[in-house]
């Protein structure tokens, strides 16, 4: 330093805050310690550190030899003030205090965590106010309709959920516009607030200008912060749950995860929800109560109502798949023609699996060695698998439907 005093007025010009407690001054500025003095016999403080001459004009508090704060602070691998303070009450570290610690990089460098995720709540008042949506994929093995992915499409305000199944990521621009026709078509409403990942699928430049051009508010996450679309991500988590356990109880082959995972979509908007206050979310959708009563156990042997002839059987033993989009009756599966088709009169024996009752007819088990497999097989724990709702080989459309939402 070029004087032997520092005006007080000084470092208040120059924006600088001093502070003194303990028989310590503290100069700083911010969170930046510039400036650490002592207090000697004459009620002066001495700074830390020695006088330069030249042209420097700033003493190097850098280069000061650590205080004894500092020295123990180091010596305890970087201990935290709290810790610190414990042992320092029981006069283990050699007459230290705690005031006189410094600002310590290296602990910010170690031990900088991420900023904790709050509680959010969306004040929506309306159907379609907000809309949460998100692509899950790709999945192992793909279903029987081809598709990889699936894409959920969430209603804030109702937690209502849309299924869309599809072969690859590029499809999933005219999966959302799809939805959003029908949806607004049938409730005469306005979808307001869309928020996403930052997943190409959902940041291409076609989607930014069709929502700016429809008027919709873009709301996105950061990068690698699923948390900040938790509504979509637990919702694929509950679906992907609720698929798992179908499949391991009806002990059927993964590649039945579409229509098991749309099943599971189906049930979720008829069940209980917590932040409905234990409402449906078809109840708040519709305003209507949901019907359990043509609930069927996912799975299970189904005999379907046929009339081939006057001497020919009246039904045919089917997998039950779920329910139908449009149309009241159920999906069923023939394993001779390996299609899937709609059906209202339906014998269910719900107590049997359909793969446990191919055991008793062995002409039918060698011929669906391949597609059935009766072993149970559990899906993968990490969410990377996706299901969709079309198990026929012949289907060519990427985009799969979902439930209906009446």
């Amino acid at each position: 330093m070029k004087r032997n005093l520092i005006s007080l007025s000084t470092l208040d010009k120059e924006g600088l805050k001093y502070t003194g407690s303990g028989g310590v001054v503290k100069v700083s500025k911010g969170s930046l310690v510039c400036l650490l003095g002592d207090l000697n016999p004459s009620n002066l403080y001495v700074l830390r550190g020695c006088t330069l001459h030249g042209s420097v004009s700033a003493a190097n508090v850098a280069n000061a030899e650590p205080s004894k704060t500092d020295l123990w602070h180091m010596r305890l691998g970087h201990m935290s003030e709290l810790v610190m303070a414990e042992l320092m009450k029981r006069n283990l570290l050699d007459g230290c205090i705690l005031s006189g610690k410094k600002f310590c990089e290296h602990c910010v460098f170690g031990k900088h965590k991420r900023v904790k995720f709050n509680t959010s709540v969306h004040t929506t008042k309306g159907t379609l106010d907000y809309v949460h949506a998100d692509l899950w994929g790709p999945s192992r093995k793909p279903s029987y309709g081809g598709a990889r992915y699936m894409l959920t499409i969430i209603d804030d305000y109702s937690r209502r959920v849309w299924p869309y199944f599809l072969k690859s990521k590029d499809d999933t621009f005219a999966a959302f516009i799809e939805w959003k026709v029908m949806i607004e078509r049938q409730t005469e409403k306005k979808v307001k607030v869309l928020r996403t990942d930052n997943g190409g699928e959902f940041c291409s430049d076609a989607f930014d200008d069709y929502c700016r051009k429809e008027g919709i508010v873009r709301h996105h996450t950061i990068p690698y912060t699923p948390q900040q679309n938790g509504v979509a991500e637990r919702m694929n988590r509950t679906i992907i749950s609720k698929a798992r356990c179908m499949l391991s109880n009806a002990h059927m082959n993964k590649r039945f995860w579409a229509e098991t995972a749309n099943t599971a979509c189906y049930l979720i908007n008829r069940s209980p929800s917590i932040p409905l206050n234990k409402k449906t979310p078809s109840e708040v959708w519709s305003s209507t109560p949901a019907d359990y009563s043509h609930l069927r156990v996912f799975g299970c042997t189904a005999y379907a109502h046929v009339d081939n002839g006057k001497l020919e059987p009246r039904a045919i033993k089917c997998l039950f798949l779920g329910y139908g989009s449009g149309v009241k009756g159920y999906k069923l599966w023939n394993p001779e023609t390996r299609k899937t088709f709609m059906s209202r009169s339906v014998v269910f024996n719900e107590s049997v699996m359909f793969t446990d009752s191919l055991s008793t007819d062995d002409a039918l088990v060698e011929k669906l060695q391949s597609q059935v497999s009766v072993q149970v097989e559990l899906m993968d724990d990490q969410e990377n698998e996706v299901v969709g709702n079309d198990v026929s080989d012949s289907v060519p459309d990427t985009v799969q439907h979902s439930p209906p939402v009446s």
